[in-house]
C-alpha cells in the first residue's frame, strides 16, 4: 500500500518503477503456467534457468542507456480519457549501477490528487536486442481497479522502452610515442596565455 502523503506524480512513479521490475519475474511465471506435465525437478531447473537469465538481463541492462515513454491515463464513462500522466525519459546508468534519468518530456499531470494503493495486471513484451538480450520494449495495462469503498477507477497505462545502446566504453589514453599511461588521473594541460 501506497502511503496517502505521496503525490499524485510520486506514486505514478512507483508504479512505473514496478513496470520495469515486473519484467524480472514475467517468464519464471510462464514457466511454470503450464507445468502439468513436469517433474518437480524439471519445472525447478527450468525456474533456475530463467532466473539465471533474468540476472543476466538485469546486469546487461545497466550497460545500455534506453529511451523510456510511459503514459498512464484514467477513463470515464465511454472510455473518455478524464487525466494523463506523460513522462518521456532516457536512462544511463553509471559503472556501479547507479541509474540517471534525463526527462525530455514531462507535462503537468491533467488528473487531480487520486489514491492509488491497487495496481492493474501488467502485460510486457520483449525483443531480441544486438541478438543476445531479451530486454522489455513494451508494457500495456488497461483494467477497472474496485477500491476497497466500491469506488471504481479506470486505469489505461502504456509503457514503451526503445533505443537501446551500449551506454560505456573502456578508454585508454596512449603517449604520443605508444606507450600506454599507468591508471592514473590525467589532467589537462594548462591554457596557454593569450598573447
Amino acid at each position: 500500500m501506497i502511503h496517502k502523503s505521496l503525490s499524485l506524480a510520486t506514486k505514478v512513479s512507483l508504479l512505473l518503477g514496478i513496470v520495469l521490475s515486473l519484467w524480472l519475474s514475467v517468464s519464471a511465471q510462464n514457466a511454470t503456467a503450464s507445468s502439468d506435465n513436469l517433474s518437480q525437478a524439471e519445472i525447478d531447473r527450468i525456474v533456475n534457468t530463467l532466473t539465471a537469465k533474468e540476472a543476466q538481463f538485469r546486469n546487461a541492462l545497466n550497460v545500455y542507456s534506453f529511451k523510456r515513454d510511459a503514459m498512464l491515463q484514467t477513463l470515464g464513462m465511454g472510455g473518455q480519457i478524464t487525466g494523463e500522466y506523460h513522462r518521456v525519459s532516457t536512462f544511463t546508468f553509471d559503472d556501479q549501477g547507479n541509474r540517471y534519468e534525463k526527462i525530455s518530456f514531462f507535462p503537468m499531470p491533467s488528473y487531480g490528487e487520486t489514491k492509488i494503493n491497487k495496481f492493474p495486471t501488467v502485460e510486457t513484451y520483449r525483443e531480441q536486442i544486438d541478438g543476445k538480450y531479451w530486454f522489455p520494449t513494451y508494457s500495456y495495462a488497461d483494467e477497472e481497479l474496485i477500491f476497497d469503498n466500491g469506488e471504481p477507477l479506470h486505469i489505461r497505462m502504456k509503457v514503451r522502452y526503445t533505443d537501446f545502446a551500449p551506454a560505456r566504453a573502456d578508454v585508454k589514453v596512449i603517449e604520443v610515442d605508444g606507450s600506454e599511461l599507468p591508471n592514473q588521473q590525467v589532467k589537462p594541460s594548462p591554457a596557454k596565455p593569450k598573447p
